[in-house]
């Protein structure tokens, strides 16, 4: 499953409280280096490839190897995947998620300049 939490800000404080309520979840930031509130040994800091804001194959083999690394590794189904990403690389989110085939539950931020201040759009796909 693929769910999209969309909007301009606080994306991250509403995910982190998701993760905290499921319990049995993986936070990954990917990309960012703030530090997040009640971080725990579940949440993960990726670094983001400067190729990957270009390159959408490059975005998508980066993000299929680190399902493949949560899927061997990890007990993990549920993952929330911090990226921010852009409206333009849903495409390739969609992608992973079908190439994961059901063995993760994908929650992941998107930023959009079209939702209203204060507002959070979710949305499955």
């Amino acid at each position: 499953m693929l769910t999209l939490i969309k909007g301009k800000a606080r994306k991250s404080v509403y995910m982190s409280l998701l993760h905290k309520g499921l319990g049995d979840s993986l936070f990954i930031q990917y990309g960012h280096e703030f530090h997040l509130l009640n971080a725990d040994e579940n949440c993960w800091n990726i670094k983001r490839r400067e190729s990957t804001k270009t390159d959408i194959e490059r975005l998508k083999e980066e993000l299929w190897m680190l399902m493949e690394q949560i899927m061997n590794t990890t007990e993990f189904k549920n993952v929330f995947l911090y990226g921010n990403f852009g409206l333009h690389e849903i495409g390739t989110l969609r992608d992973v998620n079908d190439k994961v085939d059901g063995r993760l539950n994908l929650t992941v931020s998107i930023q959009d300049e079209l939702v209203s201040d204060g507002q959070l759009i979710i949305q499955e796909l």
